[in-house]
């Protein structure tokens, strides 16, 4: 019996000893400034460290949801850089983009080809629908056999998590089960630009930087890529969430805690910016924050694209050791092998 005990206490050692760490990967929302994700990722794959847990917000989202489908940094460069984004982002029809205003066949009027507001009753209020940006996720992801959540973990076991918000009650949620494309759609709907059917709305309102929702899915090692460029204090997250002057007194007895005034008054987003900062910093963690010299969520220009995926490899490049590291740890490492025939004669 005593014997039983000890082989059944070894076996749960190697067991423990011989389980790699998982890998979790973070990317933050920030609009064209996602191509940098891109370059980051470029360097990343050369070290092949396997990716189990994914978690991204507005671009982040769109990027995080096509390479957890099996899409490599390269296809994403050429699908980013070398295609035309904005006619995707703001459903433009080229057919009509002769004509300043212009009526389609769901009489639907365009300004330059674009849609312009309408509000019809089975929309929710936005500028731009996003249906072009959706559909081509879709189609993105069908090709890779990964529509849904559960595909993309059968199929390619990586598990994707993408961050949205409620407008008017200022709530985040994390969107991980049904169609994919619906939920990257609905991280990216900045509010009172692009329309929503579910009424959910960008993620970046809440939780822009998603570190806390990889680290619940299991994630041992957290690799993040931060896109703002904005810097953000302890001062600046202090004042955002209410002064403690009269008229931060008046304001926080004036706002329900779950309301778009809150949010203007207290600027969740930054709080929890902060706290996906600070944490998780004694986690194994690589983060990798660009610079990305001025660059906006606007910058869809080709050499714009082209240059922010570069800095985005080359800020990368300066982590090698510590992705050599992880390499050892979740690739490399082969736990010894034992003789028990000699350990119990």
């Amino acid at each position: 019996m005593k014997r039983i005990i000890n082989l059944i206490l070894l076996l749960s050692i190697v067991s423990a000893v011989s389980a790699r760490p998982k890998v979790g990967l973070v990317l933050g929302g920030g609009g064209a400034k996602g191509a940098a994700e891109i370059g980051a990722l470029r360097f990343i794959e050369q070290y092949h460290i396997p990716i189990d847990y994914i978690a991204g917000t507005s671009i982040g989202a769109i990027v995080g949801s096509l390479y957890a489908a099996g899409y490599t940094a390269d296809e994403l460069d050429s699908l980013f850089c070398k295609e035309d984004i904005f006619p995707l982002l703001t459903d433009q029809r080229e057919e009509y983009s002769d004509r300043f205003i212009a009526w389609d066949e769901n009489n639907d009027m365009l300004i330059r080809g674009i849609p312009a507001l309408n509000f019809r009753r089975d929309d929710w209020l936005g500028l731009l629908r996003g249906d072009s940006i959706k559909t081509r996720i879709g189609q993105l992801l069908e090709a890779k056999g990964c529509a849904t959540f559960e595909d993309m973990k059968q199929r390619r076991g990586c598990e994707f998590r993408c961050v949205a918000s409620y407008f008017w009650s200022c709530r985040d949620t994390v969107l991980h089960t049904g169609d994919v494309a619906s939920a990257v759609r609905a991280s990216m709907a900045l509010p009172l630009i692009f329309k929503n059917e579910n009424e959910m709305s960008d993620g970046g309102m809440i939780n822009n930087l998603p570190v806390d929702v990889v680290k619940n899915m299991g994630a041992d090692i957290v690799i993040v890529i931060d896109l703002q460029q904005e810097e953000v204090t302890i001062e600046d997250n202090t004042s955002a969430q209410g002064s403690q002057s009269i008229w931060g007194t008046i304001f926080d007895l004036l706002t329900p805690e779950r309301s778009l005034l809150y949010w203007i008054t207290h600027r969740p987003d930054k709080h929890n910016y902060l706290r996906n900062l600070t944490l998780y910093a004694p986690i194994d963690i690589i983060y990798i924050h660009p610079d990305l010299n001025g660059r906006h969520v606007a910058s869809f220009g080709h050499d714009d694209m082209a240059t922010m995926v570069d800095i985005g490899y080359k800020n990368a490049r300066q982590f090698k050791h510590q992705l050599l590291d992880f390499r050892w740890r979740t690739i490399d490492f082969q736990p010894p092998t034992l003789d028990l025939g000699r350990l119990f004669p």
